[in-house]
Parts: C-alpha cells; sequence; structure tokens
C-alpha cells in the first residue's frame, strides 16, 4: 500500500493570494501518480505547485473499534473530513458537511497547511452562560 492513499494538491491560490490547499483526493484504486495525473488539465495552469502525500498508519487503526476491514471506506471518510474541514476551493464534495463514520485525524510530518488534528466529534464550544446573557440584552 505504498503508493496508495490520501494527497493534498497547495499552490498559489487566485482568490485569496497566497499559498494553501487547493484540492485533497485520494488514491485506493490506483496510484498516486496515475490519480494525480488526471488533475493535469487544471494543474498545468496553477503556480507554485506542492503535493503531499499521506497514508493512514495500520497501528493507528487495525485494532481500535470500529474494525476497518474496508481500507478504501476509512480512506474515503478521512479524505472526506479534510476537505469538511478545510474547505479546499477545488473540492465540490464534502465541503458543507461530514457524514462518514466518527474519525479522528492527526497530521505528522510535513503537512503544509493542514491542520494538526481535528475530528468528527468536536464542536465549537458555547460562550460562558455570562456572556450569552449579556448578549441578549
Amino acid at each position: 500500500t505504498e503508493d496508495y492513499g490520501l494527497y493534498m494538491i497547495e499552490g498559489h491560490n487566485l482568490l485569496y493570494g497566497c499559498k494553501g490547499g487547493l484540492y485533497c483526493g485520494m488514491a485506493c484504486e490506483q496510484t498516486f501518480a496515475t490519480r494525480i495525473s488526471q488533475h493535469d488539465s487544471w494543474l498545468k495552469y496553477a503556480q507554485d505547485v506542492t503535493v503531499r502525500l499521506g497514508r493512514p498508519r495500520p497501528e493507528d487503526y487495525k485494532w481500535e473499534p470500529p474494525l476497518w476491514p474496508d481500507w478504501v471506506k476509512l480512506v474515503a471518510d478521512v479524505e472526506a473530513l479534510t476537505i469538511y474541514w478545510h474547505s479546499f476551493p477545488y473540492n465540490s464534495r464534502h465541503i458543507g458537511n461530514y457524514t462518514g463514520q466518527p474519525l479522528r485525524v492527526q497530521n505528522w510530518g510535513n503537512r503544509g497547511n493542514l491542520q494538526t488534528e481535528y475530528s468528527s466529534d468536536w464542536r465549537p464550544p458555547r460562550p460562558w452562560p455570562e456572556l450569552e446573557q449579556a448578549q441578549d440584552c
């Protein structure tokens, strides 16, 4: 499985004027090289492109519930959660919600603009009750 997993394409974002994540995808049925080459139609116009590769580590999920007999489903859910959290401008699916399995993702190494950690069950903290009352006035 060394040639399979998740990838993120970073580049200069014309809208925001800085380098950041443009697209997140997965390569499960084909290698990274084959899958990424399918983006040539728009990548050839992108500037300052970096491609980052990631793989779920079996020791992080193999023995924990739910058991992940379907590696492709796991990678698809990690991709969906990553897109949901980061709102990549060239992705259209998974931007508005996440409906996959409960997950916690940790990114190690040279992760670029990806958050260090994010999960499917995190909720923004609510303001202190005193602040809520003060806002009602």
